[in-house]
Formats: structure tokens, C-alpha cells, sequence
């Protein structure tokens, strides 16, 4: 992993550290949701995956729950794991808490390696910053794309702003040039207002038995 400033000068440099046995090992792993998503569900048998079932409400009683989705499915668990983000109809269960706005947006977009102009051509995180604005340019080593976001600030807290490509440049006016290129040749960016859960008392509801052998897992 690399920092630098937003015309490429160093600051920091981290080489990603081997696995050891070492019980005081504290390193942090990075790796994108897809991967992280593809790599779990390719250990479980395909039966036991069920994609396209969006959450509904969880209902629970003394010592089950029913999860049900919204094509009409409904599921009887003896444990229901939510893993089903900021907007969690299975958190409001335990706890009812509102989304607090970070101040930042968030422009995303995947791209094939090569149209990074060598600046994310060696399986190397950089985090290219300047003052607020930041840029990451993190590879997907095995699929030779490279995940693009920007952060910057903003006063528009609407969960999916409306942003025009001219926006988001006008943020990058000092940054190097190559990384202008970079956005500039990106034709549609997923854009999300950054907001986060505060720390939670919780995290689950009284209805989990004290010995059940197996448990159900659903995320929407």
C-alpha cells in the first residue's frame, strides 16, 4: 500500500506482510467486497445459496425466527444473521437507530487495468490525497481491473446524488494529471452519500435459544 499526494509525490509505503503463526500478528488484510463475496460462496455447496431474495421483515418468537422476502418467500431459522447494511430491516428488531451523515460522497467505478496509465499496474493499493480529497486506486488482482472512489466532501446528503463528471473534476484540479485521465475516461460513476451506523449497545434480539445445533444464514 502506498499514500501519496495528489500530484504523486510518496509519503507512506507498506509492504503487505506474509502470514505467520505469530499470535501477536495485527495486520489489517484488504481485499473488495466482490472478491470477499465470491470467495465464501465458493465454499459452500450451491444448494445451500439462494440469491434475488430481498429482506422484508424479520419476525421473531421464543426460540425461532421467520425471514420474509419480498417474492412472497418466507423462511422458519433458528437463527436469522443480518448482513444486510446501513438500511438493516433486521436491526430494527433490536434497536432503532438513524443513519448519520458523514459530510463526504463517494464516485465508484470499476476499470480494465490497462486504462489506469501504469499507475495501478503492480498490485499496489494507492491512496492519493489532497487536504479532503482523496483518491484509491485499489487492484482486483485476478480479474485485471482496478477499483476506482473518490472521496471528497460535500454539504448534499441525498443517498444517491445526482453528480455530472465535471463535478467530480473540479476536485481533482491539483491532482497529477494522469489521474485526471483516469476520470476522465470513465463514462458512469456509482455515487453514494457516506453515512455510518453510531455504535451500537445490541446486536441482537432475545429469541436466540441457548443450544440449537445449526443456524440459517440469510442476507438480502
Amino acid at each position: 500500500m502506498e499514500i501519496l499526494t495528489g500530484n504523486r509525490d510518496l509519503l507512506i509505503k507498506e509492504e503487505c506482510p506474509l502470514f505467520t503463526e505469530n499470535s501477536d500478528e495485527r495486520w489489517a488484510r484488504l481485499i473488495h467486497r466482490a472478491d470477499l463475496i465470491n470467495t465464501l460462496i465458493s465454499q459452500l455447496p450451491p444448494e445451500s445459496v439462494h440469491l434475488n431474495h430481498k429482506c422484508e421483515r424479520v419476525i421473531t418468537y421464543n426460540d425461532y425466527a421467520e425471514a420474509h422476502f419480498t417474492n412472497g418467500i418466507s423462511v422458519d431459522a433458528d437463527l436469522v444473521i443480518s448482513a444486510d447494511g446501513i438500511h438493516s430491516k433486521a436491526r430494527s428488531i433490536f434497536c432503532n437507530v438513524t443513519p448519520v451523515y458523514s459530510g463526504y460522497h463517494a464516485y465508484r467505478a470499476i476499470i480494465n487495468e490497462e486504462a489506469t496509465f501504469g499507475l495501478a499496474s503492480d498490485n499496489t493499493l494507492r491512496i492519493f490525497v489532497d487536504g479532503q480529497v482523496q483518491v484509491y486506486l485499489l487492484p482486483l488482482q485476478y480479474r485485471k481491473q482496478i477499483s476506482v472512489d473518490i472521496t471528497v466532501p460535500s454539504e448534499d446528503p441525498s443517498w444517491r446524488p445526482d453528480i455530472e463528471k465535471k463535478d467530480i473534476l473540479k476536485h481533482l484540479r491539483n491532482f497529477d494529471p494522469k489521474i485526471q485521465q483516469i476520470v476522465e475516461s470513465i463514462e458512469e460513476f456509482n455515487c453514494r452519500a457516506l453515512y455510518d451506523i453510531d455504535p451500537l449497545e445490541r446486536w441482537s434480539s432475545n429469541c436466540i435459544p441457548p443450544a440449537r445445533r445449526c443456524c440459517t444464514c440469510y442476507a438480502s
